[in-house]
């Protein structure tokens, strides 16, 4: 990482082979972290309401997604390339189940920031909703940077880039806090996208490695999905009970 990114690098190899306890991102500092542990998910424990729904993207195309759960703090959940929303049902189940409303939604192609920044405008006008989070992986985490910057300021309050194939360039108009999650050996350019926002982006934020080439989805099911998948409840549960 290169010289100019703040705060210290945390080698935790050992102390995330056992069961992360969530803490508080620390707004002063940027944190790098490893993980190797291979737990198993947990068992579902409930089915969680969902319904379907439409909203109009901001370049006046029609999108559609599913709404999980209920509550105050609301999620967006970003498909990759050539993937449609229900590769993100399990998260969406996850943070439903913890009481939040979570929406996975389909993109265009062509207008991925749009079709993101329209689920902004919608998930704001369900009732209740005060906080909110984007979680894209690859072209999903680029359009949810993208959808972050041109969103009204105060609109976004954490955004999760998983494996993001751009939106760096802009890293210091993001908003919110910024969580950023990469393999160290997928391709260099993923790698490079993800410590240019780490350096480049305010605070707070945090980018944590993972040993191997696992990319973006296959970060919550590979050899550490269990580590990334408590890592990501973490901080959607700092984002969500922040004042």
């Amino acid at each position: 990482m290169s010289g100019g990114l703040s705060g210290c690098i945390f080698d935790t190899r050992d102390s995330l082979r056992s069961q992360e306890t969530p803490t508080a991102e620390k707004s002063a500092s940027t944190q790098t972290s490893r993980s190797t542990t291979t737990d198993t998910q947990p068992p579902h424990t409930s089915e969680p309401h969902s319904r379907q729904v439409s909203f109009q993207a901001t370049h006046g195309a029609m999108t559609d997604g599913t709404l999980y759960g209920a509550g105050d703090c609301g999620i967006i959940l970003i498909p990759q390339s050539n993937k449609e929303r229900r590769i993100w049902r399990p998260q969406a189940k996850t943070y439903a189940r913890i009481g939040h409303l979570a929406l996975t939604i389909d993109v265009d192609p062509d207008y991925r920031a749009e079709s993101v920044l329209g689920a902004i405008q919608y998930m704001h006008h369900e009732p209740n909703v005060r906080r909110l989070l984007l979680i894209g992986a690859s072209t999903g985490g680029k359009a949810a940077l993208e959808a972050n910057v041109e969103a009204k300021s105060g609109l976004v309050d954490g955004t999760v880039a998983m494996s993001a194939n751009g939106g760096e360039e802009d890293a210091s108009d993001l908003q919110g806090r910024l969580l950023i999650m990469i393999s160290d050996d997928e391709h260099p350019k993923y790698v490079r996208v993800g410590h240019e926002l780490a350096e480049n982006a305010p605070e707070p934020k945090e980018l944590q490695t993972y040993p191997g080439e696992a990319h973006a989805r296959a970060l919550v099911v590979g050899k550490h999905g269990a580590a990334v998948r408590r890592r990501l409840k973490t901080f959607v549960s700092n984002v969500c009970t922040t004042t």
